[in-house]
């Protein structure tokens, strides 16, 4: 019997959220993108969330290109810079991101999961992978939240079968 039980259900869970942070960069309305609201630019949170992601998934450091370089400082830029971080960037930089996490778990088995990280090796790979599905959901629930507020269709949760919750 393989063992790939834990981690199969870990890509299902973190796919299934990622899929979700998807959905809102596209239901995101172009007047909601570049808004501030509770101290960031609503884009900032997008862009927050995928690059920690790509941090804590990755073995080597990040070199950043100008337009993520001060992910934390988006909120204080001129506005011809943040205006550069369009849907269409973003969008780019979430399939990169998926890839290079499709990547990382293809072949991968729950001995895997139990091993030191090679970045981070106070903790093993599960913790990573874990903390990524929490850290998503974090933004989408913020993001979501944000939605609401601005009365904009929510996205719907999506289960471990992909099934969107009936309400």
């Amino acid at each position: 019997m393989e063992n790939k039980i834990i981690i199969n259900s870990l890509k299902i869970h973190f796919f299934k959220t990622f899929s979700m942070l998807e959905e809102i960069i596209e239901l995101c309305p172009n007047k909601l993108w570049y808004n501030k609201i509770s101290g960031f630019i609503f884009c900032q949170q997008i862009l927050h969330t995928l690059y920690w992601t790509k941090y804590w998934l990755i073995k080597e450091e990040i070199p950043l290109d100008k337009l993520w370089e001060n992910i934390h400082e988006i909120s204080k830029m001129e506005t011809d810079v943040i205006e550069n971080i369009t849907k269409e960037n973003v969008r780019k930089y979430s399939y990169e991101v998926k890839c290079i996490v499709e990547k990382l778990l293809i072949n991968k088995d729950d001995n895997w999961l139990k091993m030191k990280s090679e970045k981070h090796i106070k903790i093993n790979n599960f913790d990573i992978i874990e903390m990524q599905i929490k850290h998503i959901m974090y933004h989408i629930g913020f993001c979501d939240a944000i939605f609401r507020e601005n009365k904009i269709e929510t996205i719907k949760y999506l289960d471990y079968y992909g099934e969107r919750n009936k309400e």
